[in-house]
């Protein structure tokens, strides 16, 4: 499986097929839909990924709790996962 992260999850959204649009501020609070926990993100992106842009065959994996934007997607199809932050920052079995 391909793991993107920060600045390379962009790359991901492109090649699957999805658009990004501006944000305006800094945000940190995200949840992890595949264990349903929040994490606490060190991160500084201006763009997002555009959800309604997604194809069918991308999952949503991350989501900004704050204003909703997007954090992780997922392939369903390829072996593609990303991220818009970085999860390493806090070291332990679930890093982010």
């Amino acid at each position: 499986m391909n793991i993107s992260v920060c600045i390379e999850h962009a790359p991901a959204n492109i090649i699957n097929k999805g658009e990004a649009f501006m944000l305006y501020f800094s945000k940190n609070i995200v949840i992890d839909f595949s264990i349903n926990k929040i994490e606490i993100t060190s991160h500084n992106h201006g763009f997002s990924v555009d959800e309604k842009s997604l194809p069918k065959n991308v999952s949503v994996t991350h989501r900004n709790l704050n204003d909703k934007t997007i954090e992780g997607i997922e392939s369903l199809i390829h072996p593609v996962f990303s991220v818009q932050y970085y999860p390493e920052v806090a070291p332990g079995p679930r890093d982010a």
